[in-house]
């Protein structure tokens, strides 16, 4: 009776453990899924997503372009309508040219991320405006940031006004995309976190929260 009873009780203890099992790992898919895209018909910016990522024939994102990860990157998320990528950033900032402003900024608009963002854009026929750094702060504050968990213990070292701000229209007028920089400065190296925000969302989001004196106020050229 007792053998009997603690095969039972095995059974019991097999049957619950498969499905814990079962609902952590759906648990963990829902996590990833809702974390990372691995295929181009997820992507609400097909162009941006191939510009960026190494697609495979079968439309499998198979992970960061080598050139980019080359050069201290490391990619912290892919969502369908953003990523964002981390650098760390040798001490080799200039000072701004205007001399009102000393604080160390970072060429933004000529670095790799920047030209091949540029680029897409204008292949497909927009337009990209170059923006002052005080639109990142604005930016930045209507959107979630992908970082945040990895600078939460120094929040007064994160910097969201010190890189000027790269936007895609389209020909209607429309903001397509907006590419946006924070700098982390803890002690001896600067980390610059690079995300790009696109999709079905991105132009009513800025649109509605940003004033349209802020667009030409911060405004600087066109690429």
């Amino acid at each position: 009776m007792l053998k009997r009873s603690l095969i039972i009780l095995a059974a019991i203890v097999v049957i619950i453990n498969l499905s814990w099992d079962a609902s952590a790992q759906s648990l963990m898919k829902k996590m990833f899924d809702r974390m990372y895209v691995d295929s181009i018909s997820q992507a609400e910016d097909k162009d941006i997503v191939k510009t960026f990522f190494k697609v495979s024939p079968t439309g499998t994102i198979e992970g960061w372009l080598p050139e980019l990860a080359g050069k201290n990157s490391y990619l912290i998320v892919l969502e369908k309508d953003g990523f964002c990528v981390e650098r760390s950033v040798v001490r080799l900032l200039r000072r701004s040219p205007d001399p009102k402003d000393v604080k160390p900024f970072y060429e933004e608009d000529s670095d790799d991320i920047a030209q091949k963002y540029i680029a897409m854009a204008k292949s497909r026929n927009n337009v990209v405006r170059l923006y002052k750094p005080k639109m990142g702060a604005i930016v930045s504050r209507l959107f979630k940031k992908p970082f945040a968990n990895k600078v939460s213990h120094e929040r007064n070292s994160v910097w969201y006004d010190r890189n000027r701000v790269l936007m895609e229209f389209d020909k209607s007028g429309k903001i397509v995309s907006v590419l946006v920089r924070a700098m982390f400065e803890p002690e001896n190296y600067i980390y610059q976190y690079s995300t790009l925000y696109f999709g079905d969302n991105v132009d009513r989001h800025l649109v509605n929260n940003i004033k349209n004196s802020a667009f030409q106020e911060y405004f600087i050229k066109e690429l």
